[in-house]
């Protein structure tokens, strides 16, 4: 018995040797591959290109290739970076041709990717490293489409509501400049929230680590607030010389709780899967959709967390919810189907009269940064498409406080990991 118990052990510590030893060698070949990352201002990017010269990589990234198909994955971090790994080579393939053509071209970016490559190929590109998903142009139209249609829906039927007199709220709109009122206001969203946040969320930390400032940013900045990680703050970004309060439990779910802010705690305080040995690059591509999708996500819980109880509150999250599905058609539109910006505009004011006063901003958004819309509404779909699945397979078992829990500790990664979560789950069980 104890020869026996002796081989058993002898081999289990082989074989995890050589398993080790296989993920190695293809972490090494990996760290030798430079990928190129998601650009956000597209027209200097592609100004960069044209006075860099290619470097080809296609010899690194053909024996990565090989060394994969070879490699049998263990567990979900692996089955994960295995993915990550497989989608980087098929993006840098794509990029590096795309680059031998660019390179020395005194061609111009007019702001639209159909412009430069009617195959659609600077649109797959775009695709791969943004959402971190080969979802086509058509099926994407299709899911901000679909959203638009919810959204629109409930958006025209909560102003109906507010035309009646019995229904107006008591929000308030103040001078864009008094920063004291509008902190105030924030503040007092966070203590609201508080009260509500056990029901849906395990971790309650977040609130008080939390601050809220004034945007940094110039005039020309296209969105009405942002996070920055590095300091922990929330900035809310005035566009007009007024600042209606109805905002701000919208932009308190996105930015701060238990939007960006709570995702970057929890994915910073849970690191999953950092033993792989990976270049963080190789587990970027799509993490703007998750962490953009997670965002969007929770603007959906305002009820639940017991902030969007003024109809007007609830007016503007529904407002957003269409305004960023418009978006991503519109991103369709002008960079995979030729859309001149004039069809653009009429097909927004035929469709979204309601988003009249973001209609300029959003689409000189869509042409300077090309994609960087769709990553709330993809992310946002792919999360919501997860929640379903988990639901319709654990039936009354389901609990909402676990999921979000075992999600956000994912989120550091690429959006591409989330198809194993059922495997992280069992994984964490045993």
């Amino acid at each position: 018995m104890k020869l026996i118990a002796a081989f058993m052990l002898t081999s289990c510590v082989s074989s995890a040797t050589v398993q080790s030893d296989a993920w190695t060698s293809v972490v090494k070949l990996a760290n030798e591959v430079s990928l190129t990352a998601a650009p956000l201002d597209f027209e200097s990017f592609l100004n960069q290109l044209k006075v860099t010269k290619p470097n080809s990589q296609s010899q690194q990234l053909n024996q990565l290739s090989k060394r994969l198909q070879r490699f049998k994955p263990k567990g979900a971090c692996q089955l994960g970076a295995v993915d990550a790994l497989n989608h980087g080579i098929r993006a840098q393939r794509l990029f590096e041709q795309l680059h031998q053509e660019w390179y020395g071209s005194e061609r111009e970016y007019t702001g639209s990717l159909y412009a430069l490559d009617a195959t659609g190929r600077w649109f797959q590109w775009m695709s791969l490293v943004w959402l971190g998903d080969a979802v086509t142009a058509d099926v994407l139209y299709q899911v901000g489409e679909s959203d638009f249609a919810v959204a629109i829906k409930k958006l025209r039927k909560v102003t109906t509501k507010l035309r009646n007199k019995k229904d107006q709220d008591k929000t308030q709109v103040l001078d864009a400049s008094d920063d004291v009122g509008i902190q105030q206001a924030y503040r007092a969203m966070g203590l609201k929230m508080k009260k509500h946040f056990a029901a849906l969320f395990i971790e309650g930390k977040g609130f008080d680590e939390l601050k809220v400032a004034r945007s940094l940013q110039g005039d020309d900045f296209p969105a009405p607030g942002y996070y920055d990680p590095a300091n922990q703050t929330m900035y809310y970004h005035p566009q007009t010389a007024s600042y209606d309060l109805a905002q701000v439990p919208w932009l308190y779910l996105h930015e701060g709780m238990p939007g960006h802010h709570y995702q970057n705690m929890m994915a910073n305080a849970q690191l999953n899967c950092d033993h792989l040995g990976l270049q963080s690059e190789w587990l970027q591509y799509g993490r703007m959709a998750w962490v953009e999708g997670w965002a969007a996500y929770v603007e959906t819980l305002g009820k639940a967390l017991g902030v969007l109880d003024e109809p007007s509150s609830l007016k503007h999250v529904l407002k957003w919810e269409a305004l960023r599905a418009m978006r991503v058609m519109i991103d369709v539109g002008i960079h995979h189907k030729g859309w001149t910006k004039q069809q653009a505009i009429e097909f927004w004011q035929q469709h979204f009269p309601e988003g009249q006063d973001e209609l300029a901003i959003a689409i000189d958004r869509i042409q300077r940064w090309p994609m960087q819309v769709n990553t709330y509404v993809f992310g946002k779909h792919k999360i919501t498409q997860l929640k379903n699945q988990q639901v319709n397979q654990q039936k009354n078992t389901f609990d909402v406080r676990q999921f979000h829990d075992r999600l956000l500790k994912l989120s550091g990664l690429s959006i591409l990991f989330m198809s194993h979560f059922q495997q992280f789950q069992e994984e964490s069980i045993q």
